[in-house]
């Protein structure tokens, strides 16, 4: 073999290899193309529902908002927890918002339950266990789920959380 054939042999080679890297090059960018993709949509998911629990917080704290909305707004269906809960209209509003901005952490949570390393998952699910089966969470729950309003998926997931807890737990009880 002389020297022009091994050069273009050699050339040859260089070529296969250039195109091995061009190709596992796009592979690696594609890949990162769509974690990128995935987590800006994870990052915009968190910036809303964070803006959504302050503002929902906000309305907690605030008593003058508070006092404002309930003037404006027809607080029928708080009628109910105050009857149940011995509560006031004031009581059950800043309860059920303050439900509401928890909603929305839990629901955000459950999205990404995935991300949770498995002792955080834990605790989080304890947690879900032990408010979803208190008796005011419980019955807000049970109404907010009858609107329709809530996140379906996170709704399935407390569901089965909950159908965990056999039948003689607290979640079967009658709100």
């Amino acid at each position: 073999m002389d020297h022009q054939a091994f050069a273009q042999l050699l050339g040859s080679y260089g070529e296969f290899l250039g195109s091995i890297a061009v190709f596992a090059t796009l592979v690696y960018l594609a890949v990162q193309v769509r974690y990128t993709k995935s987590e800006l949509r994870r990052s915009i998911s968190q910036e809303r529902a964070a803006a959504s629990i302050q503002l929902q917080q906000n309305r907690v704290a605030n008593e003058a908002l508070r006092k404002a909305y309930l003037k404006t707004s027809e607080p029928r269906f708080l009628s109910d927890y105050t009857q149940q809960f011995d509560i006031t209209i004031e009581e059950a509003d800043m309860l059920v918002w303050d439900r509401v901005a928890y909603w929305q952490y839990h629901s955000h949570t459950i999205a990404h339950i995935d991300e949770l390393p498995p002792d955080e998952r834990v605790a989080f699910d304890v947690a879900l266990r032990a408010q979803y089966t208190s008796p005011f969470v419980a019955a807000w729950y049970k109404r907010s789920k009858g609107f329709n309003i809530l996140s379906e998926g996170a709704v399935r997931y407390i569901d089965n959380l909950l159908g965990e807890l056999g039948p003689s737990s607290d979640s079967d009880r009658k709100y």
